[in-house]
């Protein structure tokens, strides 16, 4: 299949995202892909200004859908806890480290680690 440039008018862009309930039906509708439906949305919805600082565009109150709303269902407790686990766990089954002290007489030598095992 070629790929080429899509050419979906703000009109049909607009009417495809507000009538529509996910990215894919807004992808389904345009034949854009996800990156391109996407960039779309964000740059709608971010006010176009020129160098010297005038508005040429508002900022678009496009709804939010699709992926916007999974991002408020993260449990950032849930998921510390989770890490903390993971990382006693990872932590008990490595061996003890043992430190091997600096050399006598042996410039810029560093304490090194080395796993016991």
């Amino acid at each position: 299949m070629a790929r080429g440039k899509i050419m979906v008018s703000q009109v049909e862009f607009i009417t495809a995202w507000e009538t529509s309930n996910t990215v894919k039906e807004v992808m389904e509708k345009t034949g854009m892909n996800y990156n391109a439906v996407i960039g779309r949305v964000n740059g709608y919805r971010k006010p176009r200004v020129a160098d010297d600082g005038t508005v040429l565009r508002e900022a678009l109150p496009l709804k939010e859908m699709g992926n916007a709303q999974r991002k408020s269902r993260v449990n950032v407790s849930e998921l510390t806890a989770l890490i903390m686990e993971l990382r006693q766990k990872q932590n008990a089954t490595q061996p003890p480290a043992v430190v091997v002290p600096p050399v006598e007489g042996v410039a810029n030598h560093e304490m090194t680690t080395v796993n016991a095992g």
